[in-house]
């Protein structure tokens, strides 16, 4: 099985189980929701698309350090609101696609 279409699985169940289990407490859905949206969303396909041909032009373009692009890369963390907001003016995503409140 080719890692999109596990992908599309696993986004699958996810999004089934926040359906099925309305018992769960409001962390757990935000947890949930939050798989959801690394599997909609991943951080590697935004930062593929970031123009440059080395991660440090691709750094400087963003305006981050290399430490920070790894740990994106690694889902570690997701960007900021005004990361974010560069991050869809440079790739042509959506906000909302890449940027979400980590509530961990």
């Amino acid at each position: 099985m080719s890692t999109e279409a596990q992908r599309a699985r696993a986004l699958k169940l996810a999004e089934r189980l926040i359906k099925v289990v309305p018992d769960f407490d409001e962390g757990m859905i935000m947890r949930v929701q939050q798989v959801v949206d690394r599997l909609k969303t991943p951080m590697a396909m935004v930062l593929e698309k970031v123009p440059g041909e080395s991660v440090p032009e691709k750094c400087k373009k963003i305006g981050i350090t290399r430490q920070n692009y790894y740990a994106w890369l690694k889902g570690m963390y997701r960007p900021n609101l005004k990361q974010s907001k560069r991050l869809a003016a440079l790739t042509g995503l959506k906000v909302e696609d890449v940027y979400w409140k980590d509530t961990a």
